[in-house]
């Protein structure tokens, strides 16, 4: 039986913002690790697990277990995503990226609606089931060391993905450069909004929880190492060389029912008067 990590070291030390540079830093969660750039108000971890840590823990065998339990789900949520991409790049396909591309899911079912598709991912478990379920062959890499050709893609999508690398500033720069003239790159992340935190705190209330903003990173979950609010995701894509539309809100439910759609539609609605409530957020941005 293969041995699983169990806590992770929090190795790596940041002197500096990686969404403006500002080196003015103070903590905001010392159980999470979570500190916020006093310039720009990013929230990030640090110091934080190295990279080969993180991906040691995702290539664990099960890590995709319960993936493949929800797999009728994700489906389903996966072809909302693609008809949301298509309606925002519509016309013919092209060449379309997917950064962190998990088991290729999403890109099994572009490819078969016409798509040229190609996707990055790390866990060596991932990479082996979408070669075993959707003969996809994924690049091993992060996207910055993923030798893409400049200019091939129409599309790039980050599906949950900023909140996961090192440096959200550099993967958006390297979806820019890869990006043909006036591509459109999608973004979702989970929404740490400051409006989230009272009906966060009532429900942790209404079942007699604890409530804890932010939780430690620990092998076997989600390492979000960055955490995103709406007007700092939108900044951070104008730096990179973006134009970004709305913030509104991503469907991101794995077991999808008419209660999360009408969820789901009711912060979207909501969201166009600047109050956002989603449990992740949803941007698309076009290459300046």
């Amino acid at each position: 039986m293969e041995r699983r990590l169990k806590t992770f070291a929090h190795e790596e030390v940041l002197t500096s913002c990686d969404a403006c540079g500002g080196i003015e830093l103070h903590t905001v969660d010392a159980r999470a690790h979570v500190m916020e750039c006093g310039g720009c108000g990013y929230r990030f971890v640090n110091p934080r697990p190295t990279q080969a840590a993180i991906a040691a823990a995702y290539s664990d065998p099960h890590a995709y277990d319960h993936w493949l339990r929800e797999e009728e789900g994700r489906a389903r949520m996966w072809r909302k995503r693609l008809d949301l991409v298509e309606r925002l790049s519509p016309g013919n396909r092209g060449r379309l990226l997917d950064v962190g591309a998990g088991i290729g899911t999403f890109l099994a079912l572009a490819r078969d609606r016409g798509w040229e598709v190609a996707g990055t991912e790390l866990s060596e478990s991932a990479i082996r089931l979408a070669r075993e379920r959707h003969h996809l062959e994924l690049i091993a890499a992060q996207l910055e060391d993923a030798r893409l050709s400049e200019g091939a893609f129409r599309v790039v999508t980050l599906w949950h993905v900023l909140e996961h690398v090192p440096s959200p500033s550099a993967v958006l720069r390297t979806a820019r450069r890869l990006l043909a003239p006036d591509g459109l790159v999608v973004v979702a992340v989970p929404n740490d909004a400051r409006a989230m935190v009272a009906p966060r705190r009532l429900k942790r209330l209404l079942t007699r929880t604890a409530y804890e903003r932010y939780s430690p990173v620990v092998p076997g979950e989600e390492v979000h190492l960055s955490h995103f609010r709406p007007e700092v995701l939108k900044r951070l894509l104008r730096r990179a060389g973006f134009d970004p539309g709305r913030v509104t809100v991503d469907d991101q439910y794995p077991r999808p029912s008419a209660w999360t759609s009408t969820r789901v539609a009711l912060t979207r609605a909501l969201a166009w008067t600047g109050l956002n409530l989603g449990n992740s957020l949803l941007v698309s941005a076009r290459r300046t």
